[in-house]
């Protein structure tokens, strides 16, 4: 019952919200268009926050199934953590409502497993991850994970580094997570421009080198 209340029911109604809002953003082919109105951000990041708790994450089957709309959305998504953005009543990514709101073990064991896979081993306690690194922080990486690698499948890794300015991320002591999580992206960019997938000069569009 709980699976179904918090896993694949929900998620299944997730899905069919997706392509009418890939729609109204511009193609990956364009520029972004990401907004700057905090009430806009702040329903953005619900969003991701939302789709993470009921099993979307990065490389995942609901993933690859809606990669295509999920990719759209991505690319004009603002970062889910800045300075610029940071919420003040906020000052803990405990305290963000959304983020508390339940989730299944399996969800939470998925979340878990795919960022242990791509966390800095060197600075990475998996036993102090695993008992106490709270439910709401798992899904705050998992869904900051899961815009960074379709941002960066998009043609941008610039926005990574911005959840480091948040100070709730210091706050919450996520900023070692987020660092791995950025250099992890900025890997996968490079990656993929060795590969010739993406032009370098599609960081024109994006804020790194303006």
């Amino acid at each position: 019952m709980v699976e179904r209340l918090f896993g694949y029911d929900a998620a299944s109604k997730i899905e069919s919200y997706l392509p009418p809002l890939a729609a109204v953003l511009p193609p990956v082919e364009s520029p972004p268009d990401i907004p700057t109105d905090k009430e806009i951000v702040d329903l953005f990041k619900d969003a991701w926050y939302n789709l993470c708790c009921h099993g979307f994450a990065f490389d995942s089957p609901l993933t690859k199934k809606n990669y295509r709309h999920l990719l759209r959305i991505a690319h004009s998504t603002p970062p889910l953590a800045s300075e610029s953005s940071w919420n003040r009543s906020e000052t803990s990514i405990d305290l963000n409502t959304v983020l508390r709101r339940g989730t299944s073990k399996h969800t939470e064991k998925l979340h878990k497993d795919t960022l242990k896979t791509i966390l800095n081993s060197k600075s990475f306690d998996t036993k102090f991850f695993e008992t106490q690194v709270s439910k709401p922080k798992i899904i705050f990486l998992a869904a900051g994970l899961l815009v960074e690698t379709l941002r960066v499948d998009s043609g941008d890794c610039s926005l990574c580094l911005d959840y480091l300015s948040d100070p709730s991320i210091v706050i919450s002591g996520l900023q070692n997570y987020c660092g791995s999580i950025a250099y992890f992206c900025a890997s996968k960019y490079v990656a993929h421009v060795q590969k010739g997938e993406i032009q370098f000069c599609n960081l024109l569009h994006s804020n790194l080198l303006t």
